[in-house]
């Protein structure tokens, strides 16, 4: 890995939401993060696909990428197609070792 490469991976703090007890953590974590220059990444997961509801969350859309496994949306009886998540791309369960492997620091809540 490139000098640019690893500093391009520095900068980015990735998010892992697997369970929807948290909200208020993530979000407070995420705005820091992004105050601080960084880029910031979330993926939600499991049960924490049901924090793309909860009041907040939807608003880091704007700062931050972020992505929902496709599985966890159906198994949680969210549309599977994430037509009601603006702002968050749906992707498929393998993605989560890419999301992880392109961050150079990651926390799971």
């Amino acid at each position: 890995m490139t000098a640019l490469e690893m500093k391009r991976k520095a900068e980015i703090l990735g998010i892992l939401v697997n369970t929807a007890d948290h909200p208020d953590y993530v979000i407070s974590l995420a705005r820091a993060a992004v105050e601080k220059g960084k880029t910031v990444r979330i993926h939600f997961s499991g049960p924490g696909v049901n924090l793309l509801s909860k009041t907040g969350i939807g608003s880091l859309t704007d700062v931050v990428q972020a992505t929902v496994c496709a599985e966890s949306l159906s198994k949680y009886g969210h549309p599977a197609a994430g037509d009601d998540l603006e702002g968050v791309r749906v992707v498929p369960a393998t993605k989560l070792g890419r999301f992880i492997s392109d961050c150079r620091r990651y926390v799971s809540f």
